[in-house]
């Protein structure tokens, strides 16, 4: 459905926490947005949009959240904590900085 599109460039497969994810890539967020709702209307299955930006040659996606000054605590007691704060889904946990900041995005 996605190929047929107005606009539509490719889909590329990630792999985030172990299950494969889509990243269907457009030439406009408009035809994108169609692409969506047309999706959206005959499948039972949901899309949604995710905008990424450029920030210091890194991608940073609409969805991510950053956290200060972390202490040097293992990753797998940030997960937890994070964890129990997201209601749905669970997290991935993209990088730590030398600053102790810790980028990470809610995977719902």
């Amino acid at each position: 459905m996605l190929w047929s599109s107005t606009g539509y460039i490719r889909t590329d497969v990630h792999n985030l926490n172990g299950e494969p994810h889509l990243v269907a890539k457009f030439r406009s967020f408009a035809a994108m947005n169609l692409a969506i709702l047309e999706f959206n209307d005959r499948y039972n299955l949901k899309m949604k949009t995710r905008k990424y930006y450029m920030l210091n040659n890194t991608p940073i996606s609409s969805a991510d959240f950053k956290l200060i000054n972390v202490p040097d605590v293992k990753q797998r007691s940030i997960i937890k904590a994070i964890n129990m704060l997201v209601t749905k889904g669970s997290v991935d946990i993209k990088r730590k900085d030398s600053d102790n900041n810790i980028i990470f995005t809610p995977m719902v």
